[in-house]
C-alpha cells in the first residue's frame, strides 16, 4: 500500500497553476501503484496551457492496474483535463473505465460503449480557488482512492477497486469505480461497475449511489463507539463490501482528516475523513473516509 499528498490549487487562471493541479493527478496515481500507459497523445504537463474559454478539452492520461489480474481481467483509465461551460476557470474532468485501449487514447470494452463520467458536471467546480487545498492519493496495484482538493468548497473523491472473495483478496469478477464530488454541480455519488472483459453485459445497471446505511436514522453512536458502514457495489445482487472507502454520518464524524483504524476482512485498515462541502442526503451516506495507509 502506498499514499501521497500534496497541494495544489483548485484554478485554471494561469498555465502554471493548470498544469500544477494536472500534474498533481498523474503524479499521485503513479505514486500509489498505477501505471500510465504509452498511449500517443498524452497531455504534457510541462507545456500544455490552461483554457481559455469555457468547455475546453485540453488533453488526457492514460493509466492501467499494475496487478498480476490485469493479463486476464484487464483495466484501463482515462482521465481529461479542461474547463467547464461556466467559464475557463471552472475545472473539468472526464473520468473513463475501459478494457482496452487502442494505443492513442480510445478507451473501449467487450460489449457495449464506454461512459464518460464528469464528476463535476458538465459545468465544471463552480468555485475555483488560488489557495493551495491538499491533494491525497492512496493505492496499491489493484486498486486507487484519490481526494482532490480535501478542504476546498468543491473536494472531489475518485476511486476504483476489483470485486473480492470472502477474505477480501481480488478477484476478477468486476471492477467498481467510485465518485463524489459533494456540492459542486457534480454527481454526489455513484458507482459504475464493470464486469471483467467478455462478459456478455458488461456494464451492471446504473444506481445513483454505493449501496450503504441509512444515514437519515440520526446518530450511528452506540455504547460510546461511532459507527461506519462498508460500501456494498450492486451486480444484480449486494457484492463483496470495498475496501478503500466507507461511508460515515456527519454528525458523527465532524473532524475533516481525522484518522482511524477499522476491522474489514479481519484486517486492520486506516482511513481518513474527507468532508464533502455540502453532506450528502438520504439514503447516502453523508461523508466518506478514504483509505489512507
Amino acid at each position: 500500500m502506498a499514499t501521497f499528498q500534496e497541494q495544489k490549487a483548485p484554478s485554471n487562471s494561469t498555465d502554471a497553476l493548470f498544469r500544477a493541479w494536472v500534474k498533481s493527478v498523474i503524479d499521485g496515481l503513479i505514486a500509489v501503484g498505477l501505471v500510465q500507459t504509452a498511449d500517443t497523445g498524452q497531455i504534457n504537463t510541462t507545456t500544455v496551457l490552461a483554457p481559455t474559454a469555457g468547455n475546453q478539452n485540453r488533453g488526457y492520461a492514460i493509466f492501467q492496474l499494475n496487478d498480476t489480474l490485469q493479463s486476464t481481467s484487464p483495466y484501463f483509465f482515462k482521465f481529461e483535463f479542461g474547463s467547464g461551460t461556466g467559464g475557463a476557470n471552472t475545472l473539468w474532468m472526464g473520468v473513463t473505465v475501459g478494457h482496452s485501449t487502442n494505443g492513442s487514447g480510445t478507451l473501449s470494452i467487450s460489449t457495449g460503449s464506454v461512459t464518460v463520467h464528469t464528476p463535476y458536471g458538465t459545468g465544471g467546480m463552480n468555485a475555483p480557488s488560488t489557495s493551495p487545498f491538499d491533494m491525497n492519493y492512496s493505492g496499491s496495484s489493484g486498486r486507487f482512492v484519490m481526494t482532490l482538493f480535501r478542504g476546498s468548497s468543491g473536494p472531489l473523491i475518485i476511486g476504483f477497486e476489483r470485486s473480492h472473495d470472502n477474505s477480501g483478496a481480488d478477484t476478477d469478477e468486476y471492477g467498481t469505480l467510485f465518485i463524489s464530488s459533494g456540492s459542486n454541480g457534480g454527481s454526489n455519488a455513484i458507482q459504475y461497475t464493470l464486469l471483467k472483459s467478455g462478459s456478455a453485459t458488461p456494464v451492471t445497471p446504473g444506481i445513483d449511489t454505493i449501496i450503504s446505511m441509512n444515514t437519515s436514522l440520526g446518530s450511528s453512536v452506540f455504547n460510546n463507539k461511532r459507527g461506519l458502514s462498508p460500501l456494498f457495489p450492486f451486480v444484480g445482487k449486494f457484492g463483496n463490501p470495498m475496501i478503500g472507502m466507507v461511508g460515515l454520518k456527519s454528525g458523527d464524524w465532524v473532524t475533516d482528516a481525522e484518522t482511524f483504524t477499522a476491522t474489514l476482512y479481519g484486517s486492520s485498515r486506516t482511513f481518513m475523513v474527507i468532508s464533502l462541502a455540502t453532506a450528502l442526503t438520504s439514503p447516502r451516506p453523508t461523508k466518506f473516509a478514504m483509505r489512507w495507509d
